[in-house]
């Protein structure tokens, strides 16, 4: 998890999450309110949060796979 990537993916992430943690409880999209003076702003923000979603997905995948293969050797 040193990689600078994976940490702006996680705090991507967990931005976008906190977001529509506050949508879902008061209906307020913070992300547009933050920029409405510029909307295309809040849709690239929207566009690099689902792509740091996907990346920690593969994230993921491959160190679950990693994981495995470390057990399978110490066997």
């Amino acid at each position: 998890m040193r990689n600078f990537w994976s940490i702006l993916a996680l705090i991507l992430t967990i931005i976008g999450g906190i977001n529509w943690l506050i949508v879902g409880i008061f209906r307020f999209n913070v992300v547009d309110w933050a920029f409405a003076f510029a909307p295309w702003i809040a849709s690239i923000i929207y566009i690099l949060v689902g792509l740091a979603a996907i990346y920690l997905i593969c994230w993921l995948a491959v160190g679950s796979e990693n994981r495995r293969k470390n057990n399978r050797q110490m066997a």
